[in-house]
């Protein structure tokens, strides 16, 4: 299965759709700020609500995917630019393998007790990073590999393999 996981294109759906259409995931992931209401996005499986969205999207959403246990947030709720600790705390409650969240508009890929926090980055407004990013996910249970690219296709240098069994 293959997850193509975005964040932060903040209205520049021509880009996102270019992306998407480029890719050809079996399941799209937003992290938030989209910034656009949802009848002008291309087809997204899922997307939650970020700090500058004005569509109700939720806040945070938990999912199955190919077994996996996915828990989606934008991150500001979880004070994501300080610190990873709450997001960190809230996924172990909600007993998750897969934790994506934006935000912070900084690329991130870390594994902690047997869980994986992919930040995609962003396609519109990198941060600390002069490349827009978005990532890759290929999951077959119980391994996942992670690969970033940059909004032009060119492999990024983050990427991993993990067992989150």
């Amino acid at each position: 299965m293959k997850v193509l996981l975005i964040s932060d294109s903040h209205g520049n759906n021509a880009l996102l759709r270019n992306i998407i259409e480029k890719v050809k995931a079996d399941f799209i992931i937003h992290c938030g700020d989209s910034c656009t209401d949802i009848k002008s996005l291309p087809k997204i499986d899922v997307i939650v609500k970020g700090n500058c969205d004005f569509y109700p999207f939720l806040d945070e959403k938990i999912i199955d995917i190919s077994n996996f246990p996915f828990f989606i947030t934008h991150g500001h709720l979880y004070n994501v630019k300080t610190s990873l600790l709450r997001l960190y705390k809230a996924s172990l409650k909600k007993k998750v393998k897969i934790i994506c969240f934006g935000h912070s508009h900084i690329p991130f890929l870390g594994k902690k007790n047997n869980m994986l926090f992919l930040n995609p980055g962003s396609i519109t407004k990198p941060r600390k990073v002069t490349t827009p990013t978005y990532a890759l996910l290929n999951l077959k249970y119980p391994f996942v590999s992670c690969d970033f690219f940059s909004v032009k296709q060119d492999p990024y240098p983050l990427k991993g393999d993990f067992s989150l069994e």
